[in-house]
């Protein structure tokens, strides 16, 4: 209680008492106000979620954005009617064992390494049944490294700077460091063996890189995208 209010008579003091502001003083701001407007946004997103409390073999889509899967439990902090706003660097307020499938693309990599992410795997685990799925798509960092370093088989450069990298993005290091921090939005950048080895360490089985696929995958991400399968060890 004492550590929260002085949390929160730090925050008064940077919202209304501290000026002028350096950059980084208000970048602090800023990121403070974002986080106050997704607490009250998650808030209404807990309540909504519990309401899935007697279901069992939900499939979770998380991150989901605009792609939105019919007869999914699509989670983001954006969205419309169709979509659970939540926070998804907490804990899901959901039961154990209560879903099949949980599925996520282009959205992990906006999670800090190690911590949250071992974390937040370990909840995917509670969360599905005994054989349940986890699948993850993730940016694949190796095909960057590889093409820096001169084996540029899949035209990584070409391809990135023509649907993905912003303008200023030119030379190969610009366009590996956006790779990898996308503004800020990237905490971690992943190739096979990490992945397949963070989400076995929490107790996943059959971790194995797979392929691209039209029925669950969106067909913008099929390029450039690493996406790995695995199940919850059968009881």
């Amino acid at each position: 209680m004492i550590k929260d209010l002085k949390l929160f008579l730090t925050a008064l003091t940077v919202l209304f008492w501290e000026r002028p502001m350096t950059e980084g003083y208000r970048r602090a701001v800023k990121n403070l106000l974002t986080e106050r407007e997704l607490l009250q946004r998650n808030a209404k997103g807990q309540a909504r979620l519990r309401s899935l409390q007697g279901g069992r073999s939900l499939k979770l889509n998380l991150g989901c954005g605009p792609n939105i899967k019919k007869e999914w439990i699509n989670i983001d902090m954006q969205g419309g009617r169709e979509v659970y706003e939540f926070d998804l660097r907490e804990p899901l307020p959901l039961p154990d064992g209560s879903c099949s499938m949980i599925y996520s693309e282009h959205f992990f990599e906006h999670i800090e390494y190690p911590q949250p992410a071992e974390d937040l795997l370990r909840d995917y685990a509670r969360l599905l049944q005994p054989g349940g799925i986890l699948s993850i798509g993730v940016p694949d960092g190796e095909i960057g490294l590889r093409a820096y370093t001169g084996d540029d088989a899949q035209n990584f450069f070409a391809v990135s700077k023509e649907h993905w990298h912003p303008q200023w993005a030119n030379t190969r290091m610009e366009q590996i460091n956006y790779l990898f921090r996308q503004d800020g939005e990237h905490r971690f950048i992943y190739d096979e063996e990490t992945l397949l080895s963070v989400i076995e360490r929490v107790g996943f089985v059959e971790a194995r890189r797979r392929l691209f696929d039209p029925q669950i995958d969106s067909a913008s991400r099929a390029w450039g995208t690493l996406y790995v399968e695995a199940r919850l060890k059968k009881l």
